[in-house]
């Protein structure tokens, strides 16, 4: 395994200074001479050994102390705690989060869900057949040939014609 060096152990940390991804690090190590093979061990103990990232255990070291006598209100109070940890112990939005929810199991605490948004359900057409279906209502003994004309003038794609088509003749049918 590679050496190492103070030109290693200055790239390493000269990139989580920079907030660099480990790829981005990792390249410009392999760049250095380290050997392939190498380059995650080598990254792993450098930045075991200058502390740059918290360990598993650490970090629910100081989740616990910093989630300690937290009581989240609402879904909103959980996201922005989960956004504090992302700060305070430079992790990612989904490691932040389930430090949170590790962090609630443990301690026996629910935590708020967000409200789900309730849509309204909208009867009827919309966009491209919307349309095409109007064409229709105002050109009753249309044929094939006037919705794939109507289509090209209004940029429709011509596919859309054969639908409309077939939703009149059997509209056509139904009515008879």
């Amino acid at each position: 395994m590679s050496e190492i060096d103070q030109s290693n152990i200055d790239i390493v940390v000269a990139g989580f200074e920079a907030d660099q991804s480990d790829n981005d690090i990792l390249s410009t190590l392999f760049s250095n001479g380290v050997d392939f093979t190498d380059l995650r061990r080598l990254f792993n103990d450098i930045v075991k050994e200058k502390g740059l990232r918290l360990s598993v255990k650490d970090r629910k070291i100081k989740v616990n102390e910093l989630l300690e006598g937290w009581e989240p209100e609402d879904a909103s109070d959980v996201l922005g705690r989960v956004a504090h940890l992302q700060d305070e112990l430079k992790i990612s939005t989904g490691k932040a989060a389930s430090s949170v929810r590790l962090w609630a199991k443990e301690n026996d605490i629910a935590l708020p869900k967000p409200e789900k948004k309730v849509r309204e359900i909208k009867v009827g057409f919309g966009g491209v057949m919307e349309q095409l279906l109007d064409f229709a209502l105002e050109n009753r003994d249309a044929d094939h040939a006037d919705f794939k004309k109507f289509c090209r003038e209004n940029e429709i794609n011509e596919n859309y014609a054969k639908n409309a088509v077939n939703v009149v003749d059997f509209a056509k049918k139904w009515e008879s």
